[in-house]
């Protein structure tokens, strides 16, 4: 017979949103390292080409660009009457321009 984990609430550890302490000390590190690196990098990258120069650059970006996530949104034609509203003010179907057209 397995054991049921009940949910019991969080006490002590780190607050949400604060940085790993090994993050934080290990970031101006590898920034030092890529900044006294950065000539070597590039001409590296320059012997790439094809499919391997995407794949580094890629892997690069990562470290630069924060990842994004999918978003979806179920929109009924039911749904809250103030989406309803705001959908007829952007398109106009309230009889009336949409907003920043046709006003002075």
């Amino acid at each position: 017979m397995t054991a049921t984990k009940t949910k019991r609430p969080k006490y002590g550890g780190r607050k949400k949103g604060t940085p790993n302490k090994v993050t934080a000390e290990m970031r101006p590190l590898l920034r030092d390292l890529l900044t006294e690196n950065y000539e070597k990098l590039q001409t590296e990258m320059a012997t790439l080409e094809g499919r391997e120069f995407v794949a580094a650059y890629t892997q690069l970006l990562k470290y630069v660009v924060p990842a994004l996530q999918a978003v979806s949104m179920d929109v009924r034609q039911d749904a809250d009457p103030l989406l309803m509203r705001l959908k007829a003010l952007c398109t106009g179907d309230n009889g009336t321009a949409p907003a920043g057209e046709g006003q002075l």
